[in-house]
């Protein structure tokens, strides 16, 4: 797991996704997305063993994906 989470933080497309979104920057981030997660918090998930399964940290990896599709398509609609 390790490996994959070292992989997308190297790679620079994904920088927008390495820390939680801000609040100053994306004021209503919060009031769309009510499950944030980020890579730093997956990284530290994994450093303290909270995954016991692939599944697990796929699921969070997934869930930074949904979120950023739900907020950008809030964003197009509205």
């Amino acid at each position: 797991m390790t490996a994959y989470l070292f992989s997308i933080l190297y790679n620079k497309r994904f920088n927008v996704f390495h820390f939680p979104v801000s609040e100053e920057e994306v004021p209503d981030y919060r009031s769309i997305i009510h499950k944030p997660m980020d890579m730093a918090t997956v990284l530290q998930q994994v450093d303290s063993g909270q995954y016991l399964t692939r599944a697990a940290f796929m699921k969070d990896i997934d869930l930074i994906v949904s979120n950023a599709k739900v907020h950008l398509l809030v964003n197009l609609v509205s």
